[in-house]
């Protein structure tokens, strides 16, 4: 049983969604440390190349573990080595949705932060809110608030709000 392993999250955009994937499921490995790097942006066939350079190095080809989210199916293929233990995220999904759907899919990455424009109105909104209300500053609006975090003082309210504001767009 490996102890350590290296674990790469490669992406055709920010590799978020990646890591998010790969954590989600490493964690049920808790015994087994992991040394972890997300790897944005890997457009190209020759940006796969470099990364996989890079990766080969880090991990002195000791079969390291790769999550990909690419969705032009030759640049992830080049990640489809013996060398590397790649989980192609995508993989036969979007083939099988378009089947399914008997509709052709975009394929554009990093597609999923833009599909909503209300989205990032509303985060905007949450996080004027958060900064109005923070510590008690201003008192009016409690009902428009989604959540209120109460707790004794210098035990992170502020950070858990902002974070709730950003990332959810809850007031």
């Amino acid at each position: 049983m490996w102890t350590v392993k290296d674990v790469y999250y490669v992406s055709d955009s920010t590799a978020l969604l990646t890591e998010d994937i790969g954590k989600s499921l490493l964690c049920q490995f808790p015994a087994i440390g992991l040394n972890e790097e997300k790897i944005p942006f890997v457009k190209t066939r020759y940006d796969a190349e470099k990364a996989i350079a890079h990766i080969m190095e880090q991990s002195g080809g000791l079969q390291p573990l790769v999550f990909c989210t690419i969705i032009d199916s030759d640049v992830c293929a080049v990640f489809d080595r013996a060398e590397i233990e790649m989980f192609d995220l995508y993989g036969g999904l979007l083939d099988r949705l378009e089947r399914k759907l008997e509709a052709k899919a975009l394929r554009q990455p990093g597609f999923f932060r833009n599909r909503d424009d209300a989205q990032p109105d509303k985060r905007v909104e949450a996080i004027h809110y958060t900064i109005e209300h923070d510590d008690g500053q201003r008192t009016g609006g409690y009902d428009q608030a989604e959540i209120i975090l109460v707790g004794v003082s210098r035990t992170g309210k502020t950070p858990v709000s902002v974070y709730l504001a950003t990332h959810m767009g809850l007031k």
